[in-house]
């Protein structure tokens, strides 16, 4: 699901939402 979203919508989009999700499991 995710490796789709990062094949339409770019490496940047996936970047930021990666980021997004990593802060919230972190803390």
């Amino acid at each position: 699901m995710i490796q789709n979203w990062k094949f339409q919508r770019g490496d940047i989009f996936f970047t930021r939402f990666d980021n997004a999700i990593g802060s919230e499991q972190s803390g």
